[in-house]
């Protein structure tokens, strides 16, 4: 009996620890994934297109571009996600990929000496995008757990699919635009559908041992202040090294000597 009671204890404790987003943020949080993928695999497959029009050659600088970005914002990103969050993180990094399609396909109609420099923006931006995408799948993970995660890289099929279809049915500079504005309009509202709750209580969490501590710093101050006031008055010091009465049946209350110096 005495283990049964002691698995259904871990169970009870293992269900109130798993993940419980609802269904709808999980939705939410697959749109988010499947407009970033879309944005990604769109940028991947127009980038040497791009870059051969643009540089005569060199096929792969825009995608190295968007690797070394990619690299160094990874490496402050998930203290960023520490402090501000999931929402203002992967919303930003929606409009930033929105921004970077915008800047690439506009490169392809914009004078020579203004092309370059748009294309190489719009690729640093898209790198910055994708170092938030690279996070997606731990944001899943603490929303919904593993069935959460299959369900995202689900969709995110799907976007691999519909990124380079955009090219192909809009052409590259339209396809780039159609992206760019998706990802734009739909991108942030996705996010904070997903994630606004899960950051609240998060930030909830965090406030609950901010405020034991200031509650224990309270006490302490309040015994020292009664510590001081028992050095100099010998009635209180009488009192604290005596300890309190008894009321009823109760026990005396220990005394407190050692607030005494």
């Amino acid at each position: 009996m005495a283990s049964k009671a002691a698995g259904g204890a871990a169970g009870d404790a293992a269900a109130i620890d798993a993940p419980v987003g609802s269904r709808k943020e999980r939705c939410a949080l697959c749109v988010a994934f499947l407009l970033s993928e879309t944005t990604q695999d769109a940028f991947v497959a127009a980038s040497a297109l791009v870059a051969v029009e643009l540089f005569d050659g060199w096929c792969e600088s825009l995608f190295i571009v968007l690797l070394a970005v990619m690299l160094f914002v990874g490496c402050h990103l998930s203290g960023v996600v520490g402090r501000r969050g999931w929402t203002s993180v992967l919303a930003a990094a929606a409009v930033a990929g929105a921004a970077g399609m915008a800047c690439v396909a506009l490169s392809l109609s914009a004078p020579r000496s203004a092309a370059a420099p748009l294309a190489v923006g719009g690729s640093m931006l898209l790198g910055a995008h994708r170092a938030a995408h690279m996070l997606y799948r731990f944001c899943a993970l603490e929303l919904g757990g593993v069935a959460c995660m299959g369900e995202m890289f689900a969709a995110a099929t799907l976007g691999g699919l519909l990124g380079p279809q955009l090219l192909i049915v809009l052409g590259l500079e339209g396809g780039l635009i159609a992206g760019a504005a998706a990802q734009l309009v739909f991108g942030p509202i996705a996010v904070v559908l997903a994630t606004r709750a899960r950051d609240a209580a998060t930030a909830v969490e965090r406030a609950l041992p901010a405020a034991a501590m200031e509650r224990e710093s309270s006490l302490g101050d309040a015994l020292a202040m009664l510590r001081g006031h028992a050095a100099t008055d010998p009635a209180l010091r009488l009192a604290l090294v005596a300890g309190g009465g008894r009321r009823g049946g109760e026990p005396a209350a220990p005394p407190l000597r050692h607030l005494v110096v």
